[in-house]
């Protein structure tokens, strides 16, 4: 019960931030775009993750297009 009123101060914070700095979000979302390619050459690293990076995406992309 205690974390719900922080919760919605931070919403509404940032919402105000996001509202006064409108690079913000775009700096964000190119930040997110730049740093996927690394996080990818990592997990491709890694033998566990190889397999899943290769051969995972099929039932995602498949469970997208059933939900849709």
């Amino acid at each position: 019960m205690i974390v719900f009123p922080y919760y919605t101060y931070l919403i509404k914070k940032s919402t105000n931030f996001l509202g006064s700095a409108p690079w913000a979000a775009p700096l964000l979302i190119a930040y997110c775009i730049f740093i996927t390619p690394v996080w990818g050459y990592i997990a491709a690293r890694n033998p566990f993750t190889k397999e899943v990076l290769d051969y995972g995406w099929t039932p995602v992309i498949s469970a997208m297009l059933i939900s849709r």
